[in-house]
């Protein structure tokens, strides 16, 4: 018989051992709960993504997960295709926006449902204080284009494809194809009209209808689009100097509908993707009603933008300069079509068009661009030359063979945009639209008119200045446009956030003067794309027909149109430099000339055409967001700033160049990071780039750099990544070399900065002095190159690069350079016999 005691002792144990079964049961289910938590987290952060490949392999899938780097993507299928990504849905609005008026918002994001500060290629990183090789964090957002729902269940993978398209019919909304201009239109204008009902709310109804709604022409009744007839125009209207020379122009109307046609090529490939995506033979009934019906994107179109600070939208948040506006008002309308676009906010203060922005031009905006855009006129002057170098520069886009534009491989022919240009810069537009490329002018005038129509808020009391709508607001006050009282000085500029912030000078625009240029940009694309919708529309029979025949007869009209494209394009590529362009280049490069002196063999034409490559430091730049500058895995773009940044100047300056009031002696920097203590280093300015809640600009010089404190240093250039992505091989180049220079604040330099002391160069005297003396600069040392070890014994100014040459019996040689074996040049850099500490900055190296 058991004893009380031990009986107790075994109920507690009885007792302890269901608690702990219950314990366990509990903690099992609980384990459970966690695992489909985090299945469902997991499902939430993967974005599914129609991405193409070429025609054999149009259907691929990429796993991207949310807030990764972009080389964090895994895809399942590699392809070499362009097609666009959709991994931001743009009417979702992340980070904050604020301004001085009670709603708080500066621009069309917020309440724009279609609006936001992401982009196709992310979003906006709210404040970029990562240290050098750290990725910035990235926000994304899932587009219902982007993952679209599941394949209907009902479906039987075992029906014929008659029966799996009826099946699929039923459960499904026709108007998804795209494979039809119809639902493409019925889609376009559907989502357009939630456009204009933003810029209605946004600007007031009369006043959106005095901007932005066709104008009625007297003589016919009929309307007329602004887009295609008054923000931009052809450049025969265009305004030009009295006594410039004309050639003969193409039939009035042919500028608009060159751009129409490449955005008709646009459309074909959209329909291109579908039909190959349906009809995919590999595909289950499922996938293929799925594709039909919820489609991504099938290609994409890339707008850049380059110009000086005002472009850049210098004094504002970078996505309230107009490129930006631009891109949010007319992503989601080109998405909901099948079309990608990004458009990339390149522009940079300080510089002009040419020569490192025209030479660099692939390395700077991307050699995978449909349209470039130029806005330099401040900086440009009355410089023909510039302007005519950028856009040849720009053409040599459809000679890349390996960012052509898929499905259908289309030859990527950059259509070319003034954007306040003068009368100078018209005639060169003028010539280029003569040789057949797609030129339209932004119409100055126009825009100035536009202005006539907003309200002044003169004479206005407080709550009729507040009741009228935000975007009109403090626009014009007593006749000035973002100037004058009452309150048009004070929000100017967006003072949310750092309102002492750099760049708000009164040369530079405000963000609503912004708005206004990127919605009228806007208008003039979706008119644009409209027409090229009807276009297509013309070429579609009446009756049905099956795949095979639609892909056939989608592919032939896409050809077609292609070769007239390229027909057009093979004067600017092929022919001799239009005739009135000729003196212009003649006049700044001829042997003799103030700047290159060429040497007898030597000629303009190849800077104008001939395969280039640059390996350029400065920001923003397709080469350092690809991570092909330095090879590194850190790839991404101007909204995450996730590329490598590498090293930080202010760190080189404490070592080397200490305060003269500090305990600590100069000591000769070394980089310590694997294989770069030889090396060139790429640097940063960390006090370049402004520190504040909302991004401000990302244009930044950054440079290569070596010191009086250094040995010799060196590139071996073109790196590997480079010649292949930019199809350049040395070996079959001229071998002429140019090496650009960091520009100094305002043509300043400071006294270390050897900028103007590069071998056979002298600088002159600055206003109302003399040069210095050799003697007066010996403490600072003399700067040294080689290339290939055989030493540079002049460097001959083109603008703000330099030919490097060397010693030849010969003078038709001294500017070619003999790579080595495997195509490389080594170039080899010193600051020699210096007393006193001095530096080198080197922006860019140009290799043709």
């Amino acid at each position: 018989m058991e004893s009380p005691i031990a009986n107790n002792n075994h109920n507690k144990n009885a007792s302890k051992s269901s608690q702990t079964a219950m314990g366990n049961r509990w903690f099992r289910g609980f384990a459970l709960l966690l695992v489909a938590s985090f299945l469902l987290f997991l499902w939430d952060k993967v974005e599914l993504r129609v991405t193409g490949t070429q025609q054999e392999e149009l259907m691929g899938v990429q796993l991207v997960f949310k807030g990764s780097s972009p080389s964090s993507t895994i895809q399942t299928k590699t392809s070499n295709s362009t097609l666009a990504n959709t991994e931001v849905d743009s009417r979702t609005h992340t980070g904050t926006t604020a301004d001085q008026d009670k709603d708080k918002l500066p621009a069309t994001e917020a309440s724009n449902p279609q609006d936001a500060t992401s982009t196709s290629n992310g979003n906006v990183n709210a404040n970029d204080n990562t240290k050098s090789g750290e990725p910035a964090k990235e926000k994304r957002a899932t587009s219902p284009l982007t993952r679209p729902p599941e394949p209907p269940e009902a479906v039987d993978d075992s029906l014929t494809p008659q029966e799996c398209e009826n099946q699929c019919q039923t459960s499904q909304n026709n108007d998804f194809d795209l494979s039809k201009a119809s639902n493409m239109r019925q889609r376009f204008t559907e989502y357009r009209q939630r456009y204009v009902a933003q810029l209605q709310q946004d600007y007031g109804e009369k006043l959106y209808k005095d901007l932005f709604t066709p104008i009625i022409d007297p003589e016919t009744n009929t309307p007329v689009s602004i887009g295609r007839d008054f923000i931009f125009t052809e450049p025969p209207k265009l305004k030009l100097k009295r006594g410039t020379a004309r050639g003969t122009p193409p039939p009035p109307g042919t500028a608009w509908k060159r751009f129409v046609r490449k955005l008709s090529i646009k459309v074909l490939q959209i329909q291109l993707g579908s039909v190959l995506q349906q009809s995919k033979a590999s595909y289950d009934c499922s996938k293929r009603c799925h594709y039909k019906y919820h489609p991504g994107t099938y290609t994409n179109y890339v707008w850049a933008t380059g110009g000086h600070s005002s472009s850049a939208g210098h004094g504002n948040f970078y996505r309230e300069a107009y490129t930006a506006v631009m891109e949010r008002a007319v992503q989601p309308i080109f998405r909901a079509i099948g079309l990608d676009f990004e458009a990339r906010g390149y522009s940079s203060g300080g510089t002009s068009s040419a020569d490192e922005y025209s030479l660099c031009s692939q390395a700077f905006y991307g050699r995978d661009i449909d349209s470039l855009s130029w806005d330099f006129g401040m900086t440009d002057g009355k410089n023909k030359w510039k302007i005519g170098m950028y856009a040849y520069r720009a053409a040599q886009v459809a000679k890349a063979r390996n960012t052509i534009s898929q499905p259908g491989g289309i030859p990527r022919r950059p259509a070319l945009f003034g954007i306040h240009q003068g009368d100078e810069h018209n005639a060169v537009l003028h010539y280029m639209y003569e040789l057949g490329m797609p030129v339209l002018g932004y119409n100055g005038g126009y825009e100035a008119n536009l202005f006539a129509a907003f309200p002044d808020m003169m004479g206005m009391s407080d709550q009729e200045i507040e009741a009228v709508p935000r975007l009109a607001r403090h626009f014009k006050c007593a006749g000035g446009v973002e100037t004058g009282e009452p309150g048009c000085n004070a929000n100017k500029f967006n003072r949310t956030f750092c309102p002492s912030r750099a760049g708000r000078a009164k040369w530079h625009q405000g963000w609503k003067f912004h708005a206004l240029a990127g919605h009228l940009i806007a208008t003039m694309l979706l008119d644009a794309l409209q027409d090229a919708i009807e276009e297509v529309a013309k070429l579609e029979p009446i009756d049905n027909e099956d795949m095979p025949a639609k892909e056939a007869r989608i592919t032939s009209h896409l050809q077609r149109l292609s070769q007239e494209e390229a027909a057009d394009y093979n004067n600017i590529l092929n022919a001799p430099v239009h005739e009135y362009l000729r003196p212009e280049f003649e006049r700044i490069w001829a042997p003799g000339s103030y700047f290159a002196k060429m040497t007898p063999g030597m000629a303009y034409e190849p800077l104008l055409k001939d395969p280039i490559l640059c390996h350029t430091a400065l920001l923003p730049a397709d080469i350092r967001f690809r991570g092909i500058l330095t090879e590194s895995n850190m790839v991404g773009n101007i909204y995450n700033q996730y590329y490598d940044k590498g090293y930080s100047y202010q760190k080189i300056q404490k070592t080397e160049a200490p305060p003269p009031r500090g305990q600590r002696k100069p000591v000769m920097f070394v980089d310590e990071r694997p294989g770069q203590a030889d090396k060139l280093t790429l640097v940063m300015n960390e006090d370049e780039r402004e520190k504040c809640e909302e991004p401000t600009f990302f244009d930044l010089d950054d440079w290569y750099h070596t010191t009086s404190m250094q040995p010799w240093k060196t590139l071996l250039l073109p790196n590997d990544s480079e010649m292949r992505y930019y199809e350049f091989n040395p070996l079959q180049s001229r071998g002429w070399i140019l090496m650009c220079l960091k520009k100094c604040s305002w043509g300043k330099c400071d006294g270390t900065d050897m900028h103007d002391y590069l071998p056979g160069n002298w600088p002159g005297g600055k206003k109302g002095q003399a040069p210095p003396t050799k003697e007066e600069r010996a403490d600072y040392g003399t700067v040294e190159l080689e290339v290939n070890n055989v030493p540079v014994t002049n460097a001959v100014r083109l603008e703000k690069c330099y030919f490097l040459t060397h010693e030849d019996p010969d003078p038709t040689k001294t500017y070619v350079w003999k790579p080595n074996d495997a195509g490389k040049y080594e170039i080899r850099v010193r600051i020699a016999n210096a007393k006193r500490y001095s530096v080198l900055k080197m922006t860019s190296f140009v290799f043709l």
